[in-house]
C-alpha cells in the first residue's frame, strides 16, 4: 500500500481507486500565515467518510448516499504553518470519493449545528434520539384541558416533548407510559405541588401501566433516570380516566387495527386509553412521527428483501435508516436505494443473471425482459452499458438504476396500499399519487397517512385480515405480557412458525406454551365477583366484541369445570384470533 496523486473529477471530487469493500485515505496540506479560528469546511462524499484536522477527529458520518456537493459542513481551527487535513473513506462497492472545499468566512461565522450523530432537540410531535445521562428535573403543568410535561433538560429548546388532553383537576386512573417508544426506566415520578410523591414506578418493558392518580391543579413535577443512556421517547402520556366511556367497541376495534397497520402489534391496555383521549388524527400523526413506526417499516423491507439472519444489515450507515428516516433525513425510496447497493443484497442475491432477476423483480414489481437481463448482466460484470435507458458500469449501478425508474414509485406505493387495504388500488388516483411521489420523495409517508385518515380506510375496519406471524408474535406478547418480545424471543418463535408450512396449528400451540409458563397472571376464578362480566371483558379485550350468547354459555361451561386459563386459551386458540 502506498499513496498516490488523487485523481481529481470536475475540479472538485476525488476519485478513490476501483475496489469493492474498502477503505482508502487522502492527505493534503494547508499553509497559514496566522492562526485561523472556525474555518468552514464543505463535504460531498459517496461512502462513510471521517474527517481529521492536525489530528484531531472533526467529522465522522457513516452514510452511503449519492454525491451532493458540498452537503455537509464543519469548522475547525487552523494554526499558524503547515496544518494536515487526512480523510478517511469506506464504501460496499461502485464507484467512491469525496470532494473538501475549505472557506474562511470570519472568526466563527459559521456555527456547528445542533446535532450531527441523531441526538438533536425534541420538537413537539417531531421526536428524536435524546441523550439522557442524569436524573432531569421537569414540571407538569395542567391548564384547562391540557396538560403538558415539560423537560427542558431532556431537550435542546424551549417546546415540550408531550401535548395531551384532559380535564383538571382531575381524579381517577390514567394510562401511564412512554407512547411508540422504549419505555425502561431507572424511575419514573411525578411530584405535587407540595413535592409529594404521587406516583413512582419503572416501566421496565412494559408498554404503559394503569394507575391510579390524583392530580390538583397547578403545578407538578416529573423525574425520570434512564436504564439505557440512549433512551427514545417519543411522547410521555397520561390519559383520563373517563377516556374508557370513548373507547367503544367501534374504536377499540379501530385503534387495535390502526396498531397492526402501523406497529405490527396491538396496543397496550394504557395505550387504549390514550388513544381514546385524542382525536384520530392527532392519533395518526403520532403514530407515523413515532420511531416505532419507521422502525417497523425498516425491518418489513428487510423481511421483504429476504435480508435475514446471515443477510441481515449490520453495517452502521445501514442501522442508522430507521433513525434518519425518523427525523426526515431520508425517504422511504432513499432507504430502498440503500438497502439495494449494499453488500447484503448483493450476497443475498450472488450471480449476475439471478442478481438482475431478483432486483426487477423486488424493486419493480415485473420480471425482466430478455434484453433488460442481457443489458443488466453486462453492466454488473463491469461493461460499459446502457440499462433501463441509463449509461452504467458496475452492480452498483443495477441497482440504483432500478429503483431510481419512476415504476419503483408505483411498486412501493402499491405494497403499501395492499398493507392497509384489502380492496386494489384505484387506478386514477393510484396514478396521481405517483407523480407526488416523483416530485418529492418524503410525499410516500404524507400520503399514506392520507389513506388512513381517509374514509375508505375506516370502512376497512371490518374486512377481517389475517395476521402475519410478525402480527401474531407481537400481538401475543402484548396482549398476555403487556411488552413486546425481545429480538431472541421473537427470532425464535418465527423460526418455529416458518419451518413448517402451516403455521395455524402451532400458533394454538404457542399460546398454550404462553399460559403455562407461570408469566401470565391470571385471576382465579374463585376470586371473580362477576364471572359473565369477566369472561365478556376477555372477548373485548382479545376479540374487540362482546361473545354471543352461545359463546358465552360455552365459556362459562369451560370455566365452571376448569380455569381461566382454559378460558383465555380457547379464545386465543380461535380461528378469529388469527384475524384482525
Amino acid at each position: 500500500m502506498k499513496w498516490q496523486k488523487a485523481a481529481v473529477e470536475d475540479g472538485y471530487f476525488v476519485k478513490m481507486p476501483p475496489a469493492d469493500a474498502a477503505i482508502g485515505y487522502a492527505v493534503t496540506f494547508v499553509d497559514c500565515d496566522q492562526p485561523r479560528t472556525a474555518v468552514e469546511f464543505r463535504l460531498g462524499h459517496v461512502g462513510g467518510v471521517r474527517v481529521w484536522v492536525n489530528g484531531q477527529s472533526v467529522l465522522s458520518v457513516h452514510a452511503h448516499a449519492p454525491l451532493v456537493r458540498d452537503q455537509r459542513r464543519f469548522a475547525a481551527n487552523l494554526q499558524r504553518g503547515r496544518n494536515t487535513i487526512l480523510v478517511k473513506v469506506d464504501q460496499d462497492f461502485g464507484p467512491w470519493g469525496f470532494g473538501l472545499t475549505m472557506g474562511d468566512e470570519g472568526n466563527n461565522a459559521f456555527v456547528i449545528g445542533q446535532s450531527r450523530d441523531g441526538h438533536g432537540a425534541i420538537l413537539a410531535k417531531q421526536p428524536a434520539l435524546i441523550q439522557v445521562e442524569q436524573p432531569y428535573p421537569a414540571r407538569l403543568e395542567l391548564k384547562g384541558d391540557v396538560a403538558t410535561f415539560i423537560t427542558p433538560a431532556l431537550q435542546r429548546s424551549n417546546t415540550p416533548i408531550l401535548q395531551h388532553s384532559f380535564g383538571a383537576p382531575f381524579n381517577g386512573f390514567v394510562g401511564l407510559g412512554c407512547f411508540g417508544g422504549e419505555s425502561a426506566f431507572d424511575d419514573f415520578e411525578i411530584r405535587g405541588v407540595d413535592n409529594k410523591v404521587l406516583f413512582a414506578d419503572n416501566f421496565e418493558d412494559a408498554r404503559g401501566k394503569i394507575v391510579t392518580l390524583n392530580l390538583t391543579k397547578g403545578e407538578h413535577s416529573l423525574r425520570v433516570t434512564a436504564l439505557d443512556p440512549d433512551v427514545r421517547v417519543d411522547q410521555f402520556f397520561l390519559a383520563a380516566a373517563d377516556a374508557e366511556k370513548k373507547l367503544d367497541l367501534p374504536n377499540r376495534k379501530y385503534v387495535k387495527r390502526l396498531f397492526l397497520d402501523l406497529f405490527q402489534r396491538s396496543p397496550s391496555e394504557a395505550e387504549l386509553l390514550f388513544a381514546a383521549s385524542v382525536d384520530r388524527q392527532q392519533l395518526v400523526e403520532l403514530m407515523f412521527a413515532s420511531y416505532e413506526y419507521h422502525e417497523r417499516w425498516y425491518n418489513d423491507q428487510l423481511y421483504y428483501l429476504f435480508l435475514l439472519r446471515q443477510f441481515d444489515p449490520r453495517a452502521p450507515w445501514l442501522l442508522e435508516i430507521p433513525a434518519k428516516l425518523h427525523q426526515g433525513q431520508m425517504s422511504q425510496r432513499d432507504a430502498l436505494l440503500a438497502l439495494a447497493c449494499s453488500q447484503y443484497f448483493h450476497l443475498r442475491n450472488l450471480g449476475p443473471d439471478n442478481y438482475v432477476n431478483v432486483a426487477i423483480e423486488q424493486l419493480l414489481g415485473r420480471l425482466p425482459t430478455q434484453e433488460e437481463l442481457d443489458a443488466g448482466k453486462r453492466m454488473y460484470d463491469g461493461n460499459p452499458e446502457k440499462f433501463l435507458g441509463v449509461a452504467g458500469t458496475s452492480q452498483f449501478h443495477v441497482a440504483r438504476i432500478i429503483v431510481e425508474q419512476d415504476e419503483s414509485y408505483a411498486h412501493i406505493l402499491n405494497r403499501m396500499w395492499k398493507r392497509y387495504f384489502v380492496d386494489p388500488a384505484p387506478t386514477e388516483e393510484m396514478a396521481k399519487w405517483v407523480e407526488r411521489a416523483k416530485a418529492d420523495p418524503h410525499a410516500l409517508l404524507a400520503i399514506q397517512k392520507e389513506w388512513i385518515l381517509s374514509d375508505r380506510y375506516q370502512k376497512t375496519v371490518d374486512k377481517l385480515r389475517p395476521k402475519t406471524d410478525i402480527q401474531f408474535i407481537r400481538t401475543l406478547y402484548m396482549d398476555l405480557l403487556n411488552r413486546e418480545p425481545t429480538q431472541d424471543e421473537f427470532d425464535y418463535v418465527q423460526n418455529a412458525l416458518q419451518a413448517i408450512a402451516d403455521p395455524i396449528p402451532l400458533r394454538s400451540v404457542l399460546v398454550r406454551i404462553f399460559l403455562d409458563s407461570g408469566k401470565i397472571t391470571l385471576p382465579d376464578k374463585s376470586r371473580l365477583t362477576d364471572p359473565k362480566a369477566w369472561v365478556v371483558d376477555q372477548y373485548i379485550r382479545f376479540l374487540s366484541r362482546v361473545p354471543t350468547p352461545e359463546e358465552l354459555r360455552a365459556c362459562m361451561e369451560t370455566l365452571n369445570q376448569t380455569n381461566t386459563r382454559t378460558v383465555v386459551q380457547a379464545i386465543l386458540s380461535s380461528q378469529e384470533y388469527q384475524y384482525y
